[in-house]
């Protein structure tokens, strides 16, 4: 049988739960669970940079849909989509980047985090490794490099890097209960 790319998002949804337990603290050593603020947070930083689009359109790269949803093979929307159905895209495509940084970056504070979850989302965690590859004190250094697209710089990109490189070396302001 067959699954349309819809329905195993929907049905996926279920399995990426939205209050994940990573590290918070600025040495990454004590876990708490992520707040909504967080969630929306990075909604917010990646639907303002990806826009969104109820109809297929290419990046320069590949066709995409919704925030940034870069279509798999097989994938088609020839009617477009719902601003619904671009959020619940959204949530299974954030959550893999969510748990590729989890995975890459177990060292990450809240705000390193956000960041390298923006630029997984854009660029894929291929990407995320390489750019982790050249070490953890590089990544504020690293990011800006992540501008081009066909060998081109982007204006776009480039305050997107600059966005998360500002983001990546603020200092995480810690909530009192």
């Amino acid at each position: 049988m067959k699954i349309k790319p819809m329905l195993l998002a929907i049905l996926l949804l279920g399995c990426f739960p939205i209050h994940a337990e990573r590290p918070s603290d600025t040495q990454g050593a004590a876990d708490r669970a992520v707040d909504l603020a967080g969630v929306q947070r990075r909604f917010e930083l990646i639907s303002r940079f990806e826009g969104l689009a109820l109809k297929v359109h290419s990046d320069g790269r590949g066709a995409e849909i919704g925030y940034g949803h870069e279509l798999l093979a097989g994938e088609r929307y020839p009617q477009g989509i719902s601003e619904r159905q671009a959020y619940v895209l959204y949530l299974v495509d954030v959550a893999r980047a969510e748990a590729a940084v989890r995975r890459l970056a177990p060292q990450a504070n809240q705000n390193q985090f956000d960041a390298l979850v923006d630029f997984t989302y854009e660029m894929g965690t291929g990407a995320l490794a390489r750019l982790l590859s050249h070490g953890w004190a590089r990544v504020p250094a690293e990011l800006p490099r992540w501008r081009c697209i066909n060998h081109r710089p982007v204006a776009g990109l480039e305050i997107r890097r600059r966005r998360e490189v500002e983001l990546f070396v603020a200092p995480v302001k810690m909530e009192r209960k």
